[in-house]
């Protein structure tokens, strides 16, 4: 839910004329973002979800968006799941409405070291569309990739951001570094509580 306000404020702020950009980690860096692997049985999904996360990269993270090959982070993942599900009928028992339930799964990667900066996260949607052409599938599947695009995004940010605040084990273990008396961790040593 949180998720859902934090989106609907950036979007609000962009609706207004200001870009909101966040940085993936401590400092702006450049994104690359790789071609989504489709474990779904819809073919082609991630040519347009490719192009809807490298759209939300560049309107809401600072840094470059550069070839996955050239940058210093990369957004990979996979489809997981696209399905439809059924719709609204009217009186004559012709289908109106239809819906499409897609889930996927992305992380936030260095690429010269390798480390996994944010995820892997899941992300899903259920999106209901009017059956009124031949276009209304595709256009109700796009819609839902760019608004999946755009939660993979913020959600890789926050987490990478995190992470990145959050201090070192041993800053934590004020025991780090020190011998322990008789080979007893301090959380089993008498008085530890």
């Amino acid at each position: 839910m949180k998720r859902w306000i934090v989106i609907a404020g950036l979007l609000g702020l962009v609706g207004c004329g200001l870009q909101p950009r966040v940085a993936m980690g401590p400092e702006p860096r450049s994104i690359g973002v790789e071609i989504f692997a489709n474990d779904s049985r819809e073919p082609d999904l991630e040519r347009t979800l490719h192009k809807e996360i490298s759209r939300a990269v560049q309107q809401y993270i600072e840094g470059d968006l550069r070839r996955p090959s050239q940058a210093d982070l990369v957004i990979r993942g996979r489809i997981l799941e696209w399905r439809t599900r059924g719709g609204v009928r009217d009186r004559e028992n012709i289908l109106r409405e239809q819906g499409v339930t897609i889930l996927l799964q992305g992380e936030l990667v260095d690429r010269l070291s390798g480390e996994v900066m944010a995820g892997p996260l899941k992300e899903s949607i259920d999106v209901g569309f009017l059956l009124e052409g031949v276009e209304a599938r595709r256009t109700g599947s796009a819609r839902a990739l760019a608004n999946l695009a755009d939660a993979l995004v913020l959600d890789l940010a926050a987490h990478a951001n995190r992470n990145a605040s959050k201090p070192a084990p041993d800053a934590l273990d004020p025991h780090a570094g020190h011998a322990h008396d008789h080979g007893v961790p301090p959380e089993a040593s008498p008085g530890a509580n």
